[in-house]
């Protein structure tokens, strides 16, 4: 019986209609997906599909660079450079298969205190290539630094940049009135009453590409130089962001400076802060081989040096320290 059914004309040009119809829906949907914006592979297309495949295409782009892997390619020579990878701190790549839906990351967001002049001289005179962060909240320094790393060396050397927070925030954070409001730098982005701070950083890096130089380690900065030190690293310049207390600044420098390699830089930020100022001095005038750098420091950056050449040059050029009013570019 069916086999004997015809269409009239007049259902013949509606069932004609519909397809289509059907055939124009599916190219239009196809241009706007290829019109969808891209974010270094993080496709910000309709909700819970898009991100996650796009993350994973541009990390199996990533994963692939010249043949390899990147952190594959530069494993073995991290590991005899630096005495670490990230296969000692990860097991598997963080930034694998992240999805920003899930944890309510809705786009770039490098929000924070501006970045100081004096860390492009610092770069200059150092050209670090193995490098630690005590404290990274977004990753407005981490992707600054890795930036000018990447700049300096080239986009196939084996760069390194361990960035260790907690990603809980400070106590200034935590006594903010806006710590919940999205549009200040010191939201902590609360989920159930905790922080995911740490997700908007892994968004940052990942949007900014600097994911095969940034490395995060999850842990307060003490347990930070400790599992470090275990490890046998030895960067070559460390910055510390981590809190601004003198008590804690203290422990951060002192944890830290063993870690350092041997004429490497020291540096941090918010030298105007009466804590921080009290610590660094008290440190160099309680270590030998601590050197603090006047000429690169400046008002708002404080860097001590390394110095096993000389170790009882350091300690007394904090005695009549005035911050430079000019900055001029050192010479090495």
């Amino acid at each position: 019986m069916l086999n004997s059914f015809k269409p009239s004309n007049r259902e013949a040009v509606l069932l004609r209609t519909v397809v289509l119809l059907f055939v124009a829906l599916i190219v239009l949907f196809s241009k706007v997906q290829k019109n969808v914006p891209q974010h270094h592979g993080l496709r910000l297309g309709y909700p819970g599909a898009g991100l996650r495949a796009g993350a994973a295409r541009r990390h199996a782009e990533f994963d692939t660079r010249a043949g390899a892997s990147a952190m594959e390619r530069c494993s073995s020579k991290q590991k005899h450079d630096y005495n670490i990878m990230m296969k000692d701190i990860h097991s598997t790549n963080p930034y694998l298969d992240f999805s920003p839906q899930k944890y309510g990351v809705k786009g770039l967001d490098l929000r924070g205190w501006g970045l100081d002049l004096t860390h492009k001289y610092i770069f200059d005179y150092i050209k670090p290539k193995f490098m630690v962060e005590v404290g990274s909240w977004k990753g407005l320094s981490a992707v600054n630094f890795a930036s000018m790393m990447r700049s300096t060396h080239g986009n196939n050397s084996c760069l390194m940049l361990i960035c260790v927070d907690t990603w809980l925030g400070t106590t200034k954070a935590w006594e903010s009135p806006d710590m919940e409001n999205p549009t200040h730098e010191n939201t902590l982005h609360l989920r159930n009453g905790y922080p995911s701070v740490y997700y908007q950083f892994l968004y940052n890096v990942i949007d900014k590409g600097y994911h095969d130089i940034i490395v995060p380690l999850p842990l307060p900065g003490v347990m930070g130089a400790i599992f470090l030190q275990r490890k046998g690293a030895r960067p070559d310049t460390i910055f510390i962001d981590g809190c601004h207390d003198e008590l804690c600044v203290y422990q951060d420098i002192e944890s830290w400076f063993p870690v350092l390699k041997e004429d490497g830089i020291l540096f941090g930020d918010d030298f105007g802060r009466g804590g921080v100022k009290k610590a660094v001095f008290r440190f160099c005038d309680q270590t030998r081989n601590c050197m603090f750098h006047k000429e690169l420091s400046s008002s708002r950056t404080w860097v001590i040096r390394k110095n096993q050449k000389d170790p009882t040059s350091g300690a007394k050029q904090s005695e009549d320290y005035r911050p430079p009013k000019q900055r001029h570019k050192p010479h090495p």
